[in-house]
């Protein structure tokens, strides 16, 4: 142990590491390589990175005011902390000697790392069809040898053969290929498989085999999860999918805090690359095991995400996507060689980065654009991509119209006191008893719940507008005689379960007038979008032939709990489509479709992005949105006015 350090251990990762005076347990956590969940980025506001102090907690700070608010008693009592607000402080107190000298032995529960989120995965009633094919193939070829009377150099020897036989023109090849191309030709006896990419660029030359081994990955980078598929290129099969949660959200839940973290620190851009870079070898190679595939077969990976997930891909600044004007550094796609990037796979493999349509609508919108064939067919549709960040797209074959939504985490639940990621013990299902305000509800993997996550917050919140729980205006009735509404520390809440009925440690799962404030604000910056594009071109409810609900939110919310709150513009249910995971499905086919690269780009250059906060009637249309819509609640007529100040004036 240097001097003036402070020595932490991680349990049960065993991982010490030395700090400085003033660092955070966060910060800690993140330079010994552990995960730590901090959705607001550790800025102190959404209490979700809470760790066990075992010892030392004598050598950190002491308890700030917003861990007394967020953690509840039971946890405090427990030795919990929030990792972003305990910082360590000079201690002549220690545990063990020498190398095993620590100062704070801080534990992780292991069940917390290893909960697997659901994460939408599935492409499911995507309408784009088309027919296979990709920009990498293989050409089996028998060269003649070199003789006398011909002794073309080998490079050209073989681009003539490949000009005549197959048509290709102005090959290129790779500086460390070309050293080997003399000694595989000659082992081979001029018999090789030739793999190229775009007719132009040789990515291998190796011996012939039997059948082609040519593979494609197709990934989506979201905000808060990543999805792999591994594509057979010859064939056209999806052969595996991998999905794991997004590292970076132990950075922050959104592209804002991540972008912060980007600008504040001079690694934060690094750091955040090489997580996701680290990511996506993980998910390789989990494709390539499962399918016992070479990684060294695969020969193009096709990746598509937001904007800023894109840019730290690349590790391209984000620093002036957060600033007006809200600037991309680039907006067309880019193609370069995984050797460049560092995914493990063919060091010349083709790397296609997706366009962009603006600095907050990127080639996740235009995956599901593609994928759902928005832009070629005549019906009008409204596709919204409902996520950490929240896109909404309005058109069909004769224009298209996309803007961003501020709608923040609150959809998935992470900026609620008891909302959580889709993992086991989530309530993912939700409804009221209107006469008794019982709660019945379904968990993921039927386990204890722990919290809430995105698809039971919005049945929760319409269960309770339709019970009469809440008023229009989202005040909680606190008129209602029932246990399950209270006040603590002046603040509403209703009680959705018992302390005695969740996991241990978790108290009771409440959801406060705070919260519901916060869905509130996410659902109507959704509905203003839509709003906004569908008046600037004198659209109404009527004239909506479908509504796309794209991504996991989309995917597993109840489209009637949806409607209900009013998350979308209101239509007869049997026009709304859920498209499972629509970007995927748009990375997939750019994969094993060279027209639909150009599609892609045609629709970045078509599409015109509107940005609301300049757009004349947003601010309006967000305010008039915060309102839950009108429902039936002349049964509650007897109930008297919250004592909040909501009403129930629509009685």
């Amino acid at each position: 142990m240097r001097k003036g350090k402070i020595v932490i251990l991680f349990n049960p990762a065993l991982k010490r590491i030395e700090v400085e005076v003033g660092s955070s347990l966060l910060d800690a956590a993140r330079l010994a390589g552990i995960k730590i969940e901090a959705l607001c980025g550790g800025k102190i506001k959404c209490g979700k990175c809470k760790v066990k102090i075992s010892q030392g907690a004598e050598s950190l700070n002491e308890l700030t005011a917003i861990e007394k608010e967020l953690l509840h008693g039971e946890l405090l009592a427990d030795g919990f902390r929030l990792s972003c607000a305990a910082r360590v402080q000079r201690s002549e107190r220690f545990f063990g000697s020498g190398e095993e000298k620590t100062h704070v032995v801080v534990e992780i529960a292991r069940e917390d790392q290893e909960r697997a989120q659901k994460i939408l995965s599935e492409t499911n009633e995507v309408s784009g069809t088309f027919t296979p094919l990709p920009l990498v193939r293989t050409h089996l070829v028998d060269v003649p040898e070199p003789t006398l009377e011909d002794p073309t150099p080998d490079f050209e020897r073989l681009a003539r053969h490949l000009k005549r036989e197959s048509g290709l023109v102005d090959l290129d090849i790779d500086y460390d290929l070309l050293k080997k191309l003399p000694v595989i030709a000659r082992e081979n006896e001029w018999s090789m498989a030739v793999t190229v990419w775009n007719s132009k660029r040789i990515l291998s030359i190796e011996k012939k085999r039997n059948g082609e081994r040519i593979y494609g990955v197709a990934v989506d980078i979201g905000t808060s999860t990543v999805v792999g598929y591994l594509v057979d290129l010859t064939s056209g099969k999806v052969m595996a999918t991998e999905a794991l949660l997004n590292p970076q959200t132990s950075h922050g839940a959104d592209v804002m805090t991540r972008m912060s973290y980007c600008i504040e620190n001079s690694r934060g851009l690094n750091e955040l690359h090489n997580l996701i870079i680290e990511a996506l070898n993980d998910i390789i190679g989990k494709l390539c095991r499962k399918t016992e595939t070479i990684s060294k077969d695969v020969f193009e990976v096709t990746i598509t995400g937001n904007s800023v997930m894109q840019h730290i891909f690349l590790g391209l600044s984000p620093k002036f996507i957060a600033l007006s004007p809200y600037t991309p550094v680039i907006k067309k796609g880019i193609n370069l060689r995984a050797s460049e990037i560092g995914l493990k796979i063919n060091p010349r493999a083709n790397v296609y980065v997706f366009p962009v349509i603006a600095g907050y609508v990127g080639g996740d919108t235009i995956g599901v654009i593609l994928s759902t064939n928005l832009y070629k067919e005549p019906e009008l549709t409204l596709a919204l991509d409902i996520g950490t960040n929240g896109e909404v797209v309005l058109g069909n074959n004769d224009y298209i119209e996309a803007c961003s939504c501020a709608a923040g985490p609150a959809l998935e639940g992470a900026t609620l006191k008891y909302g959580m990621r889709a993992t086991t013990g989530a309530i993912e299902k939700l409804s009221i008893n209107d006469k008794t305000l019982d709660v019945e509800y379904e968990t993921i993997d039927d386990a204890l719940p722990r919290g809430i996550c995105g698809s039971g917050v919005i049945d929760l919140i319409a269960a309770m507008l339709e019970s009469g729980v809440i008023s229009r205006t989202g005040a909680i009735n606190l008129g209602l005689k029932s246990p399950r509404l209270r006040e603590r520390d002046k603040i509403p809440e209703f009680v959705v379960e018992w302390s005695d009925k969740t996991e241990k440690g978790v108290g009771d799962i409440v959801i406060t007038q705070k919260d519901i404030g916060e869905i509130q604000l996410a659902k109507a910056a959704l509905y203003a979008g839509a709003s906004v594009l569908m008046k600037r071109r004198g659209i109404e409810e009527k004239d909506i032939d479908r509504i796309l609900l794209a991504g996991a939110f989309g995917s597993y919310t109840s489209k009637e709990s949806s409607k209900i709150i009013g998350l979308y513009p209101d239509v007869p249910l049997n026009k709304v489509k859920t498209i499972g995971n629509g970007a995927g499905a748009g990375a997939i086919f750019s994969l094993l479709s060279g027209e639909k690269r150009k599609d892609a780009q045609m629709i970045s250059e078509s599409a015109h992005y509107v940005e609301l906060t300049v757009t004349p009637g947003f601010e309006e249309e967000l305010m008039s949105a915060m309102y839950l819509p009108h429902q039936d609640l002349r049964r509650f007529a007897s109930v008297p006015c919250n004592p909040t100040g909501g009403e129930y004036n629509e009685h």
